[in-house]
């Protein structure tokens, strides 16, 4: 995804610790949002998402039985962080 200037300005950011974060989270922040990390990571999640429903169909157990995982699983779904 990253050429290989960003991923050599990501490299050297996560290097680094600085007293105030503020500028380096901006930097990343502008790449990640260059390369679509965001969607890249939201096309992930639903694809984990349909990939956990099609587990949990192909268990032979009562569907009230499954009804934790799939609470645990929504839960997990609409979290922010």
């Amino acid at each position: 995804m990253a050429d290989p200037a960003q991923k050599q300005t990501l490299q050297a950011l996560f290097a680094i610790t600085p007293l105030d974060p503020t500028e380096k989270i901006a930097k990343v922040l502008e790449i990640y949002s260059t390369l679509n990390i965001r969607q890249e990571v939201e096309k992930a999640i639903h694809n984990e998402f349909l990939q956990a429903e099609e587990m949990l169909n192909s268990i032979t157990v009562d569907d009230e039985k499954k009804a934790t995982l799939r609470q645990l699983r929504d839960a997990l779904l609409g979290r922010k962080k």
